[in-house]
This record gives structure tokens, sequence and C-alpha cells, in this order.
């Protein structure tokens, strides 16, 4: 199997950007199978889209993360004044 070719499992937000890969080798031994159903049950809790894709869609992507977030900002703190 070429390497290009193997499984990998992406993670999608809703706004669309991928910020989840993970490759499902296909000689791996049932730790590593478990671990990753794991991974991808955890992404899925998260309201990530798991697509599979191959390892050479992966390398062609442009990013993986997503700049959508705008950093958090603290909120004011409203102060009162007790009368």
């Amino acid at each position: 199997m070429d390497n290009d070719l193997t499984r990998t499992y992406i993670g999608r937000k809703s706004c669309g950007c991928v910020v989840f890969a993970m490759v499902d080798e296909p000689n791996a031994n049932q730790q590593s199978k478990r671990e990753l159903a794991k991974e991808i049950a955890s992404c899925i809790r998260q309201g990530l889209t798991i697509e599979s894709v191959t390892v050479d869609y992966v390398r062609n992507m442009q990013t993986m993360g997503c700049k959508c977030d705008k950093p958090k900002q603290d909120k004011p703190q409203l102060k009162f004044k007790v009368q």
C-alpha cells in the first residue's frame, strides 16, 4: 500500500477549518486502534465533523488550524457602588 493513500481521519469545525488529523496505520496493533477510536470519539464530542481522507490529501492542504476564532478578550468587570 502506498503511504500517500493511507487512510487519515480529519476533524472539521463548523466553519470548515480542519483542526484534527490522525493517520489510521493499516498494520496498527489493537492498542493503537483503540487510541484512534478514543481520539475520534473525543473530536465528535467537541462538535467536529469527521472525514476519512488520504495522507496525500492532508499533505496538500493549504493550512491546518482555525483562524476564524478571535482571541477571547477579558470582559470588563462591572463595579457597583453601594450607597
